[in-house]
């Protein structure tokens, strides 16, 4: 995706965190950049990658503070920033893993197949710093940490989902890890990788989940809410 105008909706972000009922929009900060995705922290900090292999960060006022480049793996699939001091990257191509720390400096990576993972479509930290998987070959959740040692493992779904099966986003967020396939809905998973239900919110290649809430903006810019307990759009 080209040309977006990325909005910083900060202040919303923060009020959604902290408040108790969802509060009325108010831009503060507007950032243009040609990009291909962009994340925000629970610290109200940017991330965008701004091309295949480049991952810049913003703080709370658009100022750019820190870049990351990595050109020999090809594209950043996905990045996951559940962590503000441990961001992860994921490199499908080459299935590898890197871990940043706060200014953006790598602390490590490792490469899935080599630890044994034949096919895997998407990666996210977990809340204790360790990395769940989604492992298509044996159509399981599974929770690793960086020596490919399985500390956890949900059960096994493929009679549950489809072949076809892409999930492009996992995040450990509200106690719960999101696994989402653009084409199929968002699936919910609880903390031991036990599948709980599926969200039929078609079409999300990014969003983020805050303060019980499912929230992303469309193509147009409007921003979108799914409370979790309600199961409806606010």
């Amino acid at each position: 995706m080209k040309n977006i105008f990325l909005i910083l909706l900060l202040q919303l972000l923060s009020i959604l965190t902290h408040a108790q009922e969802p509060a009325a929009m108010k831009m503060i900060t507007t950032v243009t950049i040609e990009s291909r995705f962009a994340e925000i922290d629970r610290l109200q900090q940017l991330y965008v990658v701004t091309d295949d292999h480049t991952l810049q960060k913003y703080n709370n006022e658009g100022v750019l503070m820190k870049t990351f480049n990595e050109n020999r793996l090809g594209s950043i699939t996905t990045v996951d920033v559940s962590n503000p001091f441990q961001p992860l990257l994921y490199y499908e191509e080459y299935q590898t893993v890197v871990v940043l720390d706060r200014s953006l400096s790598e602390l490590y990576r490792f490469n899935l197949n080599d630890l044994g993972f034949i096919q895997v479509d998407a990666v996210g930290i977990s809340s204790d710093n360790l990395i769940w998987l989604y492992d298509a070959n044996n159509f399981m959740l599974k929770k690793i940490n960086n020596r490919g040692e399985v500390q956890r493992e949900g059960p096994d779904l493929s009679a549950t989902l489809n072949d076809d099966f892409l999930p492009r986003r996992l995040i450990e967020q509200e106690y719960t890890i999101f696994v989402n396939d653009p084409d199929y809905g968002i699936l919910l998973f609880d903390l031991f990788g036990n599948y709980q239900r599926r969200l039929q919110i078609i079409g999300l290649q990014y969003f983020q989940v805050m303060h019980k809430q499912i929230v992303w903006m469309d193509s147009d810019l409007i921003l979108h809410r799914f409370h979790l307990y309600s199961l409806n759009e606010v």
